[in-house]
């Protein structure tokens, strides 16, 4: 069967489709999964312990994804990754009607889909990059931002209701249909591959990784703001890692107050990509990147850490995800205009390595952090309750808001420091935009 090809902006519109499908399917599946082993446990270990194992691949194989993102079809990679999503839940589903399914095969089954994801990541980022103009980089930067956010919206109340009517097996058709949809709209666009006669002979891996490490080591400015999300992403992730055992413990195992925190995040990180794909967002791409960071560990996290109430929590959740919207477009358009096409693939995975490789360690500390010594010092009478109870309610869940205020406070003093090093408030300008009319890529 031959499917028409859609290229340029419309082109970036049916992809952005197919993804926001795919991101739809898997936030149901995660929103489903996570309730489920909170259901099963009542810890916060094995959550965070699924977070490690999402995230684990990342640090594993993002250098060699980005190698072969620059070297194989980009198109095959996107359809591999909703592939290999589509057969794991099958897999998930089968286990949980047959009465087998245990939480450490949602770990494997974790662990095997976010192998593929990390070779999805920068091949989309690659895509796009090739699809549209120069101008429209922090539009479609913010566009993607949506599909992320829209999936947040309507997941767990999608998710919620199909785990009331028909349980995790019901999610997880779902699950299966949005990844089918998103391979159909990925067969029907002009993908934009690397040429091969533009980038001369293809050079060893080895030789592929050196060169992503001496274009980053010539353009510091970049490497130290991201920096900054090596900070920022270590504390977040520490955080975030564990709202669902937060809000679950602090509103006696309600799923429908977790479910709404939830989507009041979405909503913020909508709200705030629509606003910069209308008005372009901040002109300064670093001074967006700063507000971002500031913004959403101060209003975001430790608005979230002390509150005691629905309001607030999702007041703090929309709150950061509204303002790390600025974060997420501002850095996409950064590195896409500095980053020649060719490279982009080596080079954004080595920009994500370093923004993502504490993740893993966040991950492994936050559960027993809280499980053996925050969460028990935070129960009435206990020796951190003494020192915080009159801003943190004791009980079931106050040791975890603790943890959001500090990491909160901690992101935020960082950032608002950094806006007086030179070399990280002036990279935008310090690192020169790759020129137009760049050679290297192609229609394919």
């Amino acid at each position: 069967m031959v499917f028409p090809k859609i290229s340029g902006m419309p082109g970036f519109a049916v992809l952005w489709l197919s993804q926001a499908s795919s991101l739809l399917g898997g936030s149901m599946a995660g929103f489903a999964i996570t309730l489920w082993i909170c259901q099963q446990t009542g810890k916060a270990t094995p959550v965070t312990m699924l977070e490690f194992y999402s995230v684990l691949p990342m640090v594993i194989f993002t250098l060699f994804a980005g190698v072969l993102v620059d070297r194989h079809s980009r198109r095959l990679l996107l359809i591999l990754g909703d592939v290999a999503s589509l057969l794991i839940n099958i897999f998930i589903a089968l286990l949980f009607v047959t009465g087998h399914l245990e939480v450490w095969h949602l770990y494997v089954a974790a662990f095997v889909v976010a192998i593929f994801q990390t070779f999805q990541w920068p091949a989309l980022s690659a895509i796009v990059t090739g699809m549209v103009d120069k101008t429209q980089y922090a539009r479609t930067a913010s566009m993607l931002n949506v599909a992320v956010q829209f999936s947040g919206i309507f997941a767990p109340i999608l998710a919620g209701t199909m785990m009331s009517l028909v349980g995790l097996s019901g999610v997880l058709v779902l699950t299966l249909l949005a990844c089918a949809f998103s391979v159909l709209g990925t067969f029907c666009v002009d993908i934009p591959e690397v040429r091969r006669d533009a980038c001369g002979p293809a050079p060893s891996v080895k030789e592929d990784l050196r060169e992503s490490f001496r274009f980053l080591a010539s353009r510091k400015p970049l490497l130290y703001v991201q920096g900054l999300f090596l900070f920022g992403n270590f504390f977040f992730a520490l955080s975030f890692a564990l709202l669902g055992p937060y809000i679950l413990g602090r509103s006696g195992n309600d799923a429908l107050m977790y479910s709404s925190v939830v989507t009041a995040s979405a909503i913020g990180g909508i709200a705030g990509s629509c606003l910069i794909a209308t008005t372009g967002g901040i002109r300064d791409r670093v001074t967006s990147i700063n507000f971002g960071w500031t913004g959403g560990a101060l209003l975001g996290l430790v608005v979230m850490g002390l509150a005691d109430s629905r309001v607030g929590w999702m007041c703090g959740s929309f709150l950061e995800s509204f303002l790390m919207s600025f974060v997420s477009s501002a850095n996409q358009s950064l590195w896409q205009s500095k980053v020649p096409s060719h490279l982009q693939g080596r080079v954004f995975s080595l920009r994500r390595l370093i923004a993502q490789i504490v993740v893993p360690l966040s991950s492994l500390i936050a559960g027993p952090l809280v499980d053996h010594l925050l969460e028990p010092a935070m129960l009435e009478g206990g020796v951190l309750a003494a020192w915080f109870g009159g801003l943190i309610r004791p009980g079931h869940g106050a040791g975890i808001g603790l943890l959001f205020v500090v990491s909160g406070l901690a992101v935020g003093l960082v950032n608002l420091l950094t806006l007086f090093v030179p070399v990280i408030r002036h990279a935008d300008s310090l690192v020169p935009d790759t020129p137009a009319g760049e050679p290297g890529v192609t229609v394919a």
